[in-house]
């Protein structure tokens, strides 16, 4: 059995959901409650996949970018970036672009994903137009609080750290 040791940084605006995500992932548990995070949370994931032993390790970033700022030494080591936003908050996905220079700035060659969360209250939702510019990243869109593929989610992006999968990514180009 091979073995692997894989960091995911996750990302994004405060109350996107990205405690909620990766505590579906982790623990598969939801909580209703709201605590922004003020510091990085590191949860582990251990999963085998095929003949692979993966140990994930997930670091949670606080919400506001300018905080994350401060938090310059969560970049060291990280394999994929989860950038999480909100689809019934569209402040959240405005301003994708700042993040992503950021992401580039410090991580050039990781690659970033897109959680489009919170779909269980907007479920006829079509946010691709708001990634139009957005080439090569893939998006998912997810809810941890009705655990609506969320598993999809992480599965696909834990293939892709193993290079296990056969898919191409998206690429969303302008119209």
């Amino acid at each position: 059995m091979i073995s692997h040791n894989k960091k995911i940084l996750v990302m994004g605006h405060a109350s996107s959901g990205k405690t909620s995500l990766v505590n579906r992932f982790v623990n598969n548990r939801f909580s209703h409650g709201y605590t922004p995070d003020k510091q990085i949370k590191v949860d582990k994931k251990h999963l085998k996949i095929k003949s692979n032993d993966l140990r994930v390790v997930v670091w949670t970033a606080p919400g506001e970018i300018q905080k994350v700022k401060a938090f310059k030494s969560c970049y060291i080591g990280t394999d994929v970036i989860l950038h999480t936003v909100d689809v019934n908050n569209p402040s959240t996905f405005a301003d994708v672009d700042e993040w992503l220079k950021q992401y580039k700035r410090y991580m050039p060659a990781t690659p970033v994903y897109i959680a489009c969360n919170k779909i269980d209250a907007n479920i006829e939702l079509d946010a691709t137009c708001y990634f139009k510019d957005i080439a090569s990243y893939r998006l998912f869109f997810v809810s941890a609080k009705e655990n609506f593929k969320v598993a999809e989610m992480f599965d696909a992006i834990c293939h892709d750290l193993l290079n296990l999968n056969n898919n191409a990514k998206l690429k969303f180009t302008k119209s």
